[in-house]
């Protein structure tokens, strides 16, 4: 029997039909799957960068921990609820998983979102700061 393995990226809920050709040790056959994907807020964001947050929401002090299945570099922004950059780390080598403090405690209590980009892909979470 052949191994099949498939990879999926979905940003809503949809019904896949998977359909496929086999031939084993005792024949050959057709099979069909039918697979429901749905994608949450904080389900995988891509193929290659997952980024989670935490603890959300927090005092001013959290963690970013994401994961690249490829070396690159990626900068960190974080943005008010008016747009309004308020920190920035640039250039940060990620390959695997990586973790960086970020201390905004200086910030009023608010909504912010926290911005992972590189020139191929980008990735957006909201913390929420309460004191």
């Amino acid at each position: 029997m052949k191994n099949i393995k498939f990879t999926f990226l979905l940003l809503l809920s949809i019904p896949i039909m998977v359909q496929s050709q086999y031939t084993g040790g005792n024949g050959s056959g057709d099979v069909s799957l039918a697979h429901f994907f749905t994608s949450g807020i904080n389900d995988f964001i891509d193929v290659r960068l997952s980024m989670i947050v935490y603890p959300n929401p927090n005092e001013g002090v959290f963690t970013l921990m994401f994961t690249s299945t490829k070396q690159e570099n990626y900068d960190i922004r974080v943005y008010n609820n008016l747009g309004v950059q308020i920190f920035e780390m640039r250039n940060m080598y990620v390959m695997g998983t990586t973790r960086q403090n970020i201390d905004l405690r200086p910030a009023p209590n608010g909504v912010y979102s926290v911005v992972i980009t590189n020139d191929l892909r980008s990735v957006v979470k909201k913390i929420v700061i309460n004191k």
